[in-house]
């Protein structure tokens, strides 16, 4: 009987607590990470007494505030304490690949020596704390008092109080990237004085450091920014594909249909513009159908993908045979993936050729992105696309799992949903489409659409990353030469300036990189170290053209290539494009 009573009061204590985390020490949170602690500490090659003061408080710093917070809501390390478990991975990785890197970079030998540790600080802290914006940007945080208060959680305040008990929900407004910019607001509860006073001895290094934790590093090259992107990598593939060191038999990897519905989910949900001119994706709250703009959604999806280190990614036509093979995607009647709809947003309205994915089913049944934009969607055939289809069938097919602790706020839940069955499709019809559709949006220098990869002989199908830029060089300069890239036509990505020779960036080196296999940001850093681009008065790569006479759009971005002739042996070129013209800058009056 005693035993009984005993039992109750334990169960009727624990009641008010189900469901909640509660704020741990950074000596339990950081418990089951003493392995990786010692290889950091190896790594790192400082006396004992300044590797505690400026290292291992640092992590207990990080360990307090972040707590079990998850890095993601669908992506990568989407469980409680992820958000931890891929910081200490990436600053871990970061260490590793910092030292192939001579810092300073042109430095001499003397001062790349002196400024070592200072530079393998600069790296770690970064790698460290570059997602540590997320709990203000992503996350709501309530901390739930024992009096049955509720407060938000504001983690420009400090660490909460251990003990407290909190719970997590993503923000459904949130928009993608922003917590990229917010690192360096929260280094005052992170990083140790003595720490910062170091980092702030080297002027030059600071704006590096700075850069890479403010996400304002765009055209030029850093460094940190390039060492702190590979780590980053490193770390999401790894838990995508299920980690490098964990057998089949013990933690399979991630099937590659559902790899490819994470990525789209997370797309739609926090990168791409939606129901906007130049935006990808396009629908209405009352319909289950999400328009994405067929060509250009493949083509980012397919970058996003190996762009974060993942393998196996096949071509579009492949990606697009898994969507349909596991009911992403809505298709027409007469069974076709692509299909022309009208778009009508206020005064504007555009014709494009989409694709419809489910979402009922990357989301689950009544979930999914929210709008409050007034859209109007009409099919080709006129029938309007805003009411959910009526032919729908239903099987109890289960959704991706969002995160194994869905709401992080009670259990972990499997999440059920019912799903519409697709029809078959023809996928090399809907790949063939044309990406003339797709809306060009002047105010994005990622507005240009990516045609489907040319045909040519020059690249190979696997080109190492320090071959970049040549194997770049020599793709444009046989394109040009045998007519596969087309200059100096509306939809060309090469055209000839007074100025030298435009490149339409980042278009074409979207399209290189789809043909290696590659990341396209990485190919467009390493030409950018050629040195053989011209930069704008303000010290920008990217240069801004009007187009005279266009009505379609108004303007083209892009790279010049100052000397095509001496530079990529392009000895003879067409005159400049008179329909382009440099934008001027325009000032407002104070």
């Amino acid at each position: 009987m005693n035993v009984w009573h005993k039992l109750k009061s334990v169960l009727q204590a624990e009641k008010p607590n189900r469901g909640l985390l509660h704020a741990q020490t950074a000596t339990d949170l950081l418990r089951r990470y003493q392995a990786q602690l010692s290889r950091i500490r190896q790594l790192t090659s400082i006396p004992d007494g300044h590797y505690n003061k400026l290292y291992n408080d640092l992590i207990q710093r990080l360990a307090e505030l972040v707590q079990l917070v998850p890095a993601s809501e669908a992506h990568h390390h989407a469980r409680a304490g992820g958000l931890l478990q891929h910081s200490l991975e990436t600053a871990e990785a970061a260490l590793r690949i910092r030292q192939s890197y001579l810092l300073p970079q042109g430095g001499i030998p003397e001062q790349q020596s002196m400024k070592a540790d200072l530079y393998t600080y600069a790296v770690f802290t970064a790698a460290l704390l570059h997602d540590i914006g997320k709990p203000l940007a992503d996350q709501l945080i309530r901390i739930h008092h024992s009096d049955g208060r509720v407060d938000e959680w504001a983690p420009l305040g400090g660490p909460m109080p251990i003990g407290s008990r909190y719970s997590i929900t993503f923000r459904r407004d949130r928009k993608y990237q922003i917590h990229e910019k917010l690192p360096l607001l929260l280094v005052q509860w992170t990083i140790p004085i003595e720490g910062q006073v170091w980092l702030n001895s080297d002027l030059s290094l600071l704006e590096q450091w700075a850069e890479a934790l403010s996400g304002s590093n765009i055209d030029d090259a850093n460094a940190i920014s390039e060492i702190i992107k590979k780590a980053d990598q490193y770390s999401v593939a790894n838990n995508l594909t299920g980690g490098h060191a964990v057998s089949i038999a013990q933690q399979p990897a991630v099937p590659l249909h559902q790899r490819i519905a994470v990525e789209l989910r997370r797309l739609i949900d926090e990168e791409w513009k939606r129901n906007e001119p130049g935006g990808v994706t396009f629908h209405t709250q009352s319909s289950d159908t999400i328009w994405l703009v067929s060509k250009r959604s493949l083509d980012e999806l397919r970058s996003s993908l190996i762009g974060q280190g993942q393998t196996g990614i096949p071509p579009n036509p492949r990606i697009m045979d898994e969507l349909i093979q596991y009911d992403y995607l809505n298709a027409s009647s007469d069974g076709k993936a692509s299909r022309k709809i009208t778009i009508k947003i206020g005064d504007w309205e555009q014709s494009l050729t989409c694709i419809g994915v489910r979402a009922s089913k990357l989301w689950g049944a009544g979930s999914g992105p929210a709008t409050d934009i007034d859209v109007h969607i009409v099919l080709e055939d006129g029938k309007s696309a805003e009411s959910p289809s009526t032919s729908q069938t239903v099987d109890n097919t289960p959704t991706i799992p969002q995160n194994q602790e869905q709401a992080y706020s009670a259990s972990v839940v499997e999440k059920q949903t019912v799903i519409a069955a697709a029809t078959a499709t023809d996928v090399s019809e809907s790949y063939q489409e044309a990406d003339d559709d797709v809306p060009p949006d002047p105010r994005a220098e990622d507005s240009q659409t990516v045609p489907a990869a040319l045909d040519n002989e020059a690249v190979s199908e696997s080109v190492p990353v320090e071959n970049l830029a040549k194997s770049f060089c020599t793709w444009l300069t046989k394109g040009v030469k045998t007519g596969k890239l087309e200059i100096n036509n509306a939809k060309a990505m090469v055209h000839t300036v007074p100025e030298g020779l435009l490149i339409v960036s980042p278009r074409i080196f979207r399209v290189f990189a789809q043909s290696v296999g590659a990341d396209y940001k990485k190919v467009q850093s390493k030409f950018q170290r050629l040195k053989i681009n011209k930069k704008t008065e303000q010290g920008q790569n990217i240069w801004t053209y009007d187009i005279k006479g266009d009505r379609k759009s108004s303007t083209v971005k892009g790279m010049i290539i100052m000397n095509p002739e001496k530079d990529l042996g392009m000895a003879s070129l067409p005159n400049p494009n008179s329909h382009l013209i440099i934008a001027q800058k325009k000032f407002l009056d104070n």
